[in-house]
């Protein structure tokens, strides 16, 4: 199956191309040598490419490889299977250009009432990160879901989102709800261990539907971690220098969603509150950094914000 390319803004984008039969017309050769008429299950695998020219305003046009991705799923057994993804960049001029990359892989069996997973995956927090490439308005995902999202620019920007760890998750009231809960390494995929506490994420959602075409699904997740010698520079432009190359303290996010589908009209929206405790050692508070990275403190009435940028740092909570 091939999808037309397409022009938005100053970006033309080819997506995607698929193939997933050579193996299953593997095994039903194998299987018509053999006499038998009901092939074995066999791995299917996909691939996905995207394309795209860049104008900018100040210098030559030039085009990428924005997305080539490989990803080789099968079952396992009865309720269980596994999935393993690739990635490779060319010529975004990104520093994770022209490198394969493993992005997910993981198994996952049933597990009580719901489903276990283990592995290389998105922590189950936010919206528009849990949104196939595909599938989005434009080829990029917005700045701020990149920054806000617990592991989504963390150091050199190999993690691509994903971290290590086990989730399990199940579906409730007539498959409208979904709860997921996960404990992960808590510092991103692709990146070496530095002294990061365990990332606990969680994310509830639930679907109302109207007729058989129109949705409403709204949600909400939360993370939290104990961090030492965190790299959140990259998340938080405009703060070099205040000591988030080397952030400790405790990083907690919270986010809100809703998606609405009608027949030709689709409604999307989420938001992503993070709050960091303390600031970084021998971190100054700043404008900068009250407006980038806002702090929240606990007070014997309550949560309350720091009325002025300049307050002093927070006693840790």
């Amino acid at each position: 199956m091939h999808k037309h390319g397409w022009r938005r803004g100053s970006e033309t984008c080819v997506t995607p191309a698929k193939a997933r039969d050579v193996p299953t017309l593997a095994v039903l050769a194998v299987s018509a040598l053999l006499g038998s008429t009901t092939p074995p299950a066999a791995p299917a695998l996909e691939t996905y490419a995207q394309y795209r020219l860049t104008f900018p305003e100040d210098g030559e046009t030039y085009g990428s490889l924005r997305r080539l991705k490989l990803m080789l799923t099968d079952r396992l057994g009865e309720g269980a299977r596994y999935y393993v993804q690739g990635l490779y960049k060319d010529n975004n001029r990104s520093a994770t250009d022209e490198q394969p990359y493993l992005q997910e892989a993981w198994v996952q069996w049933p597990g009580g009432r719901g489903k276990a997973r283990l592995g290389q995956f998105k922590p189950p927090v936010g919206l528009e990160r849990f949104t196939a490439d595909w599938d989005l308005a434009v080829i990029n995902r917005s700045l701020a879901t990149d920054s806000l999202i617990p592991n989504g620019k963390l150091g050199d920007g190999k993690g691509f989102a994903r971290d290590r760890g086990v989730q399990w998750e199940t579906k409730f009231a007539r498959q409208r709800g979904w709860w997921a809960i996960g404990l992960f390494e808590g510092h991103g995929a692709n990146v070496d261990p530095r002294g990061v506490a365990p990332l606990l994420a969680t994310r509830l959602t639930w679907t109302a539907a109207a007729g058989d075409e129109s949705r409403l699904r709204v949600g909400g997740a939360f993370s939290t971690r104990v961090a030492q010698d965190m790299d959140f520079s990259k998340a938080l432009p405009g703060t070099a220098g205040l000591g988030y190359a080397d952030f400790g303290g405790r990083d907690t996010r919270w986010n809100l969603e809703f998606a609405l589908d009608r027949p030709g009209f689709r409604l999307r929206g989420e938001i992503s509150t993070p709050a960091s405790s303390p600031m970084p050692s021998g971190c100054p508070a700043s404008r900068e950094t009250a407006s980038t990275f806002r702090r929240v403190i606990r007070s014997a009435s309550g949560w309350r914000r720091p009325s002025s940028a300049s307050s002093s740092t927070p006693t840790p909570t």
